[in-house]
């Protein structure tokens, strides 16, 4: 399977549910380049609080739980929330590209134009996205319903 393929896969899902006890780190970063939300529960490791660290940097750690039983209330209320992941489809590609996680900030910035000569690590961010699939723009009603009805066990 390609890149490509593997992105498009991301058309199906909704919500994303973090790794646990070790927390995804590159795939989570693909479902937020591809707007899908992830939901992570805050492990005590370091491995296991990539997911947080993750949407702290994207200014959504109230996906971020504490227990499992604060990760099925939030998956809860997000799948119910289809204005919510309709935002959230639509903005999380940019938000990500933005960020410290992408080497957008101003101090990765400036490291990087004193060691590349410019001006960031992703210069190339432009022809890379146009090649790739882009994020659904709305969520699928029937499995937000299907989320919603059977809950998070």
């Amino acid at each position: 399977m390609g890149r490509q393929q593997y992105l498009a896969m991301y058309h199906q899902i909704d919500i994303g549910l973090d790794t646990i006890p070790y927390n995804g780190h590159t795939t989570t970063l693909d479902a937020f380049w591809m707007g899908v939300p992830v939901i992570t529960l805050v492990g005590s490791a370091p491995a296991g609080r990539a997911g947080w660290s993750q949407l702290n940097n994207l200014r959504l750690t109230d996906l971020a739980a504490a227990s499992p039983a604060q990760l099925t209330r939030i998956a809860t209320a997000l799948s119910a929330d289809s204005q919510r992941l309709q935002s959230l489809r639509q903005t999380l590609r940019d938000r990500l590209a933005a960020s410290p996680l992408m080497g957008r900030g101003p101090d990765l910035q400036r490291v990087s134009r004193r060691r590349t000569g410019r001006s960031g690590i992703h210069d190339d961010a432009p022809r890379v996205r146009s090649s790739l699939p882009p994020p659904l723009r709305r969520p699928r009603p029937w499995l937000i319903s299907c989320v919603a009805a059977r809950g998070i066990r």
